[in-house]
């Protein structure tokens, strides 16, 4: 068993409303928590403690609504309406992605920045393109980052260059990314059926 030991100043909400900040040691075996200690444990070999000592140590944080295309533009636009914003700047962004290098690119920028962030496992969407969606989780697989990624049905209200071609087309793409997946392929990372939201899907397609 692999045993690590962090030291440091942990910060933590053991209840809604309540901040804990404490010094001493937190016991991690083979990747897991197992307990926080004001001393360090009696036999443990000085190899195995990881010394923090001033810096904040916290939970990982889990972002549920993350769109990995969109991160090239974060933060910009923010007058700009929902459904323009969506039509000036996401959808175009977004079909982009239709070409893998460009997607293998961007992608690799997102789950950079990811890894260095206080994210330590999120629900991800991706866009409509099934390779595309693909080669985000083998790289989110890579980056040892746990989560849900979601290749995106849409087949209305937005631009005839970016949507499915029909229900068929976009069910059977749908598949196709799941058998492509399935037996935990991506493990830690694992599908999500994701349309996009109501307005740009239809009736038939969600049935």
């Amino acid at each position: 068993m692999n045993t690590i030991v962090l030291k440091g100043t942990f910060v933590d909400a053991p209840k809604a409303g309540s901040l804990r900040i404490r010094d001493g040691y937190a016991i991690c075996r083979d990747g897991v928590f197992c307990g926080f200690e004001p001393q360090l444990p009696e036999g443990t070999a000085p190899e195995q403690v990881q010394d923090y000592t001033g810096c904040l140590i916290t939970p990982g944080l889990v972002d549920l609504h993350l769109h990995a295309p969109q991160y090239s533009y974060a933060g910009t636009a923010m007058d700009v309406q929902l459904l323009e914003w969506l039509d000036q700047y996401t959808f175009p962004e977004e079909a982009r992605f239709a070409d893998l290098e460009y997607a293998k690119t961007a992608y690799a920028y997102f789950v950079r920045d990811l890894v260095n962030s206080p994210t330590t496992r999120a629900c991800v969407f991706a866009t409509i393109h099934t390779d595309a969606t693909l080669e985000l989780m083998r790289q989110l697989q890579q980056a040892g980052l746990p989560g849900y990624v979601g290749k995106l049905n849409m087949d209305r209200n937005c631009p005839v260059y970016y949507r499915e071609a029909s229900v068929a087309d976009g069910v059977r793409e749908t598949r196709r990314w799941l058998e492509q997946t399935a037996a935990g392929q991506f493990a830690p990372v694992m599908p999500m059926i994701t349309p996009r939201f109501t307005p740009t899907i239809t009736d038939a397609y969600m049935a």
